[in-house]
C-alpha cells in the first residue's frame, strides 16, 4: 500500500479489490483512477517527444533529410 500512496506502483486488479473491500467502494473506482494517472503520463511524455520533434523539423539538415 505504501508503493501505491508515494507513486511507486500502480493500481492493479488485486490491490483495487482490496481497498474498495476496506473502503466500501468498487474495484472499478480505483481501477479508473488508475487508468486516468496513466493516460495523464502518456500525454505527458507525448508533449515532451512532439516538442523534440518539432526542434528537430526546424532543423534545415534534418528537413531536407526527411
Amino acid at each position: 500500500m505504501s508503493a501505491i500512496v508515494n507513486g511507486r506502483a500502480a493500481i492493479t486488479a488485486d490491490s483495487a479489490s482490496r481497498i474498495a473491500f476496506v473502503l466500501g467502494t468498487t474495484p472499478q473506482f480505483w481501477l479508473n483512477l488508475q487508468n486516468a494517472v496513466d493516460l495523464y503520463e502518456v500525454a505527458k511524455s507525448l508533449r515532451k517527444v512532439r516538442k523534440h520533434l518539432k526542434r528537430l523539423a526546424d532543423i534545415p539538415e534534418v528537413r531536407e533529410a526527411a
